[in-house]
């Protein structure tokens, strides 16, 4: 049976079978695939493409793909499970695009937002800049005549790897004493003016 193409304000209608997509949804203002599941067994948004034939007869194709110009291309929601899963063997897992937004957007509470693997390679790879948002990264003054500074954020464990970045000269070694929510950046002297500080928590 030919895969189902959605189009946002009608049903989904059969597509030729020519084409190897496992679901494709495409909206011009709102959601191009929704998918929800309560079930931790079910999926709300399930496309497979084992490798239909193309033109050539080769074994390619693409699972889920979905495009939007302003709104979600695919949205995936699971109560305990994985709100969107891509799997491949010598291909990409996910890919997203966006000219003026996100081209993949991963959320979750209070779990992880994105998980990558992989067994062999490189489960994370950023070309270009890399920008961190949130309470893992911020900044901190070390006062003058203080040889200590506690900064307190859910992002830190006694176990976190904390790096630090002094934005003036310290006047002395810095290092970092761990705790859960916090941590306390101390120094080996008193600096003579305050020593911005920035940090970045890694778990």
């Amino acid at each position: 049976m030919p895969p189902l193409f959605g189009e946002s304000g009608r049903s989904g209608f059969q597509l030729p079978p020519t084409l190897t997509f496992g679901v494709w949804g495409d909206a011009k203002d709102g959601v191009g695939v929704l998918g929800t599941t309560n079930n931790f067994d079910n999926a709300g948004v399930w496309g497979d493409n084992p490798g239909g034939p193309n033109e050539d007869n080769t074994a390619t194709g693409v699972g889920v793909r979905g495009t939007s110009t302003d709104g979600y291309g695919v949205f995936g929601s699971s109560v305990n499970n994985v709100g969107v899963l891509g799997t491949s063997e010598t291909a990409t897992g996910v890919q997203g695009s966006s000219t003026s937004n996100a081209g993949v957007r991963a959320f979750s509470e209070p779990g992880w937002g994105l998980i990558t693997e992989t067994f062999t390679g490189v489960a994370l790879l950023v070309i270009g800049h890399l920008e961190v948002q949130g309470d893992a990264v911020g900044q901190s003054i070390l006062q003058a005549g203080q040889t200590e500074v506690t900064v307190t954020t859910p992002a830190a464990t006694a176990v976190s790897n904390v790096l630090l970045t002094p934005l003036a000269n310290p006047c002395g070694q810095l290092w970092v004493t761990r705790a859960t929510g916090s941590f306390t950046i101390q120094a080996s002297e008193a600096p003579t003016s305050d020593v911005p500080i920035a940090y970045l928590i890694i778990n």
